[in-house]
């Protein structure tokens, strides 16, 4: 079975959905051949003979096509390929919907919202993280399955290194999050504690340069707990529970804001004060976070266990 990845979105969403998932694919299932192109308009040039599966992210990244002096919409390329036996799968992490205080808010507007509903109305399967986005996608596309994010612990970036001998805290969150650090209402320069995006020093924050999704990883080597807080919002609950898994994955602790996505898990601790939960933890020994984190761990190798879900998304693709 050959498929072929086409991916509109570059950095996490390109690894964490796209390389993650059918780079395992490929080591556990040789039947399957996978081919893959960063730009994502390249697919219509594509070898279709050759091609069983088009996967795409977020959205069918083709708004039309001029062909010969006629046009022709997504739409009616789309009903081409089909008639050839070529599947449209199209995996969404997001809700199309953004919150106004997002900075991306007016780059992702109703033109963008149009073209990922269209999308998902055309594809023959829609994969996303969780039930709360797939109750939004259900509307415009019955064919939902879930597949959430998981570790391929495989990569160095995610093996263990031992924990600082005082608690360290972290912040790794992007640009867009300036809502959510602020509602901690910690002044960070009292504690030890750093985050990865200059803005943030603002907060208190000590101010460390990042890396890219290949190594961003080893961000959780100096710290001790992670931080994750986030506004309660139609758009922040169909996000994915990817700091929970990443922390769990590098043996670390992590506190939450008690909302969607970060609900559910037994192991988290989650704060409605967040200075008193800090001050809390911030005398803890080594021996004592590593026994919070190990039962972490163990819940999320349960249920992301990337190897599991792998073999559910063979199945998956093997049924279209």
């Amino acid at each position: 079975m050959n498929i072929h990845l086409t991916t509109s979105m570059r950095g996490g969403v390109n690894y964490h959905r796209m390389v993650t998932p059918h780079v395992n694919l490929l080591k556990k299932y040789p039947e399957f051949k996978v081919a893959y192109s960063v730009d994502d308009r390249s697919w219509i040039k594509l070898d279709l003979s050759k091609i069983n599966i088009l996967v795409f992210t977020r959205m069918i990244s083709l708004e039309g096509l001029n062909y010969k002096g006629v046009n022709y919409s997504l739409e009616e390329i789309v009903k081409k390929y089909k008639k050839l036996g070529i599947k449209f799968v199209v995996d969404i992490d997001d809700y199309w919907i953004l919150d106004r205080n997002n900075p991306m808010y007016k780059s992702f507007d109703k033109h963008y919202q149009k073209q990922v509903r269209l999308s998902l109305r055309l594809a023959d399967l829609v994969i996303t993280t969780n039930k709360r986005l797939a109750d939004r996608i259900r509307p415009i596309n019955k064919n939902i399955e879930i597949i959430p994010n998981c570790i391929d612990k495989t990569h160095n970036q995610w093996d263990y290194s031992p924990l600082p001998k005082n608690t360290k805290f972290g912040y790794l969150g992007a640009t867009s999050h300036k809502e959510d650090v602020n509602l901690m209402g910690v002044d960070w320069s009292d504690y030890d504690a750093t985050a990865f995006v200059e803005m943030y020093k603002q907060n208190g924050f000590k101010i460390k340069k990042g890396k890219d999704v290949y190594q961003y990883g080893k961000l959780y080597n100096n710290i001790s707990v992670s931080l994750a807080p986030i506004v309660k919002s139609v758009f922040n609950s169909c996000k994915s529970n990817l700091k929970v898994i990443e922390a769990a994955a590098k043996g670390r602790m992590i506190i939450c804001s008690d909302e969607h996505p970060y609900k559910d898990f037994e192991s988290v601790l989650y704060a409605t004060d967040w200075k008193s939960q800090v001050d809390l933890l911030k005398d803890f020994t080594p021996d004592a976070m590593r026994i919070v984190a190990k039962r972490l761990s163990d819940e999320v190798n349960d249920k992301y266990n990337l190897d599991t879900w792998t073999d559910y998304r063979a199945k998956i693709y093997k049924s279209l």
